[in-house]
């Protein structure tokens, strides 16, 4: 079984990847390189930047 340290260590790159994932998601959004998608999806323009802040 990990230690606490490893463990924590696992946790903390986890999380930054997860943020960093977010972050590429959100900016993209921002961006505009999904309009057309939020356009199939129905959503206006609008909409995809509000949730690129979100992210």
């Amino acid at each position: 079984m990990a230690d606490n340290g490893t463990a924590g260590k696992a946790v903390s790159v986890a999380s930054i990847l997860l943020a960093l994932l977010f972050l590429l998601n959100g900016g993209m959004k921002i961006a505009g390189m999904m309009v057309d998608q939020f356009a199939v999806w129905g959503y206006p323009a609008w909409f995809q930047y509000l949730i690129g802040v979100v992210e």
